[in-house]
This record gives C-alpha cells, structure tokens and sequence, in this order.
C-alpha cells in the first residue's frame, strides 16, 4: 500500500538534517519490480540521543518508524518510502548536495552530516569523509557561515584504498550549528 508523505510538515532544516544523515550514514535500497524502496539511517548503538532526534524528525511525516539493533552495535531506523527516497536522490548523493539549498537547510544537513559521520570532543567537531568532493563541499558551506575549518589527510586503512579527511571547526562563537552530538556530550 502506497503512503503518500507531506514534506511540508519539515522545516527546511530538518528536510537538510535527513539529508545530511543520509549523506553520512545513510543507505538506500530500491527494487521497483518487486515495489521495495527501503532507506535506513545507521547509528551507534548508545547514540539515543541522536536516534531520538532522527526517529522524531521522521515521525513528522510517517505514522511510524521501524528500529532495530544490529549485532555488530549498530542501531537502524527504517523506512520504506518510493516519496522520500525520490525526495533524497533528487537532492543528493553520496557525494553531497546535489540541488541549491536555503541557509536553514544547510545548517541542518551540516547537522546531519556531523551527527552521523562527526567526531564532537567539547566544542570542536569533525566531519570524517574519504570524498573529496563531499569535503570540499562541507568547507565550501562553512565558509559561507564565515567558519574557519581545517583539513587533515589521513591515510587509508582496513579494506579501503582511499585518502580521507578529516574536516574540522568549533562549535563557538555564535556559529549556526547544534548537532546533537554537542548538545548531548556524545
């Protein structure tokens, strides 16, 4: 059965938080012969916080979410939706922001992005990414808050052949941003 979605319901900075997260840890499934569109969002296992926020901002526009616990800690909030996932691909990729976008919806994809692929210690974050177009677009949004980032190169590991780097900035001085990974010291 086909549910149609009112994305009007979000305010722009929740529609870039979704983005955002999608962008970072996001992960869509499509199999239009057999009807599945399927997009999940994976978390930490103890980021309730983060999961309370995304599971909130989805239940704006769904009658409900499907959450499960993965045994490798990973925590996953589903929804199979052909609205939404024609939504994301229209506006991104997983190598960022494909569409012009308002400043309130960069704030939240830049919340979104740091709220699934971001390190926050105190008052400093990192966005990690081994794209390099998704790390020149982040910088690109940052200089246009006026926040001075900086980038480091990392080398890679584990089964990856790719550089990745490391984007960071502070989280002071009246910057736009509240992940909830500040806000809930996580």
């Amino acid at each position: 059965m086909r549910h149609n979605i009112d994305l009007t319901q979000l305010s722009r900075r929740e529609l870039g938080y979704l983005i955002g997260f999608y962008v970072g840890d996001g992960n869509i499934f499509v199999k239009k012969e057999l009807g599945v569109y399927r997009l999940r969002y994976f978390t930490y296992i103890k980021e309730k916080e983060t999961q309370k926020k995304l599971k909130k901002v989805l239940l704006k526009i769904f009658d409900k979410t499907y959450c499960y616990k993965k045994q490798d800690n990973t925590f996953v909030l589903e929804k199979h939706s052909k609205d939404l996932i024609k939504f994301i691909k229209k506006t991104c990729d997983k190598k960022g922001l494909k569409v012009k976008t308002s400043r309130e919806f960069k704030i939240g994809y830049i919340e979104g992005l740091i709220d699934s692929d971001g390190y926050v210690q105190r008052n400093y974050v990192e966005i990690t990414t081994s794209n390099p177009k998704l790390k020149n677009q982040i910088i690109e949004i940052l200089e246009k808050f006026k926040v001075a980032c900086t980038v480091r190169k990392y080398p890679p590991s584990g089964l990856s052949k790719k550089m990745g780097f490391r984007v960071g900035f502070s989280l002071l001085h009246g910057r736009p941003f509240s992940p909830v990974k500040w806000a809930s010291g996580v």
